[in-house]
């Protein structure tokens, strides 16, 4: 086939260093926009995008030829160099290091972009780090499932199984931002 087809839609949620509660509602459509050049630049599109004043979601179909951690650092790179150009409050804006990026499927896209348009009526209610733990709480007990699998693979002495286990484990703990975790299995690997 001489043509490559991809459709990957995913959620990336990612937070300003120490969640300080720096975007103000006068720099977010801007702000949104400008990550939107970015994802363009790389080759994909942002679809919908929503922030409040600690964190930022982002809808993107995912380009092609472009890893999920080097879409993630040419979008955190890119706005915190901008936002530095936007005045004294931002000066020494930084994001936090961590981030989560989930896959979607087409059809929860329409529900994701309404939650993701409402995230200042949605917080009101929720705070961030209580949003993040709900996301956390799918993530653990299918992480569970995979720490079993990869100790019975070793306790067999199937070393190939527990490669793959751990290899399943790290890009999900990667996906959610659980970078040791991640490093730990690519090890294992």
């Amino acid at each position: 086939m001489p043509q490559s087809l991809a459709q990957i839609l995913v959620h990336l949620v990612f937070s300003t260093k120490n969640r300080e509660m720096l975007l103000a509602d006068d720099i977010r459509d801007e702000l949104h926009a400008y990550i939107g050049g970015i994802v363009e630049n790389l080759k994909g599109t942002l679809l919908r995008s929503g922030s409040v004043g600690d964190h930022i979601h982002l809808l993107i179909a995912h380009p092609r030829t472009c890893a999920p951690s080097e879409l993630v650092l040419e979008i955190k790179t890119g706005s915190s160099r901008w936002l530095k150009t936007k005045g004294g409050r931002y000066a020494d804006f930084h994001w936090q290091s961590g981030y989560g990026i989930l896959s979607i499927s087409p059809s929860h896209r329409q529900a994701l972009e309404h939650y993701i348009g409402n995230q200042a009526e949605h917080h009101r209610i929720v705070t961030f780090q209580e949003e993040y733990r709900r996301l956390l709480e799918k993530f653990v007990p299918n992480a569970q499932t995979k720490v079993d699998a990869i100790l019975a693979a070793l306790a067999s002495e199937n070393t190939h199984a527990a490669g793959l286990e751990a290899h399943k484990l790290k890009s999900a703990a990667r996906a959610v931002g659980v970078l040791r975790l991640g490093e730990l299995c690519q090890r294992m690997e």
